[in-house]
């Protein structure tokens, strides 16, 4: 049997309030779950707005705080997300890469994650 899609990604951070801070005040993410599922274990599952894969933020995992790389996170307007993101307090690195497969923009969130803010080109993603 085939898998039908990719539900959940696990993020390892350091400290689950700031990391929840990032992914919700800046870029937008709802929390799903918060549950403390064991003495050392809450369980903070987001969910981005249009859906897609959600997110589980965890300092409990075996791998290294910020050791996702290229996590594209689709957005409809880039210029309006980057400025969202910046007024919301991150900052980015690198400038806008205008592709033919859209426009990217890379940046951080507060462990080092790498994630990749994505406008695709038109038709890409039909």
């Amino acid at each position: 049997m085939p898998v039908s899609r990719a539900s959940i990604l696990i993020v390892p951070v350091a400290d689950q309030e700031r990391a929840l801070a990032f992914y919700r005040d800046a870029l937008g993410f709802a929390v799903f779950a918060d549950n403390q599922v064991a003495p050392t274990m809450r369980w903070l599952h987001l969910r981005a707005p249009d859906g897609g894969v959600d997110l589980v933020l965890a300092d409990w995992v075996a791998e290294s705080a910020g050791s996702i790389r290229g996590l594209f996170l689709e957005v409809g307007d880039l210029d309006a997300a980057c400025e969202a993101i910046e007024r919301a307090g991150a900052s980015f690195e690198q400038p806008i890469d205008e592709t033919p497969y859209g426009r990217m923009r890379p940046l951080r969130d507060p462990d080092g994650n790498e994630l990749v803010l994505h406008q695709p080109a038109a038709g890409l993603l039909d």
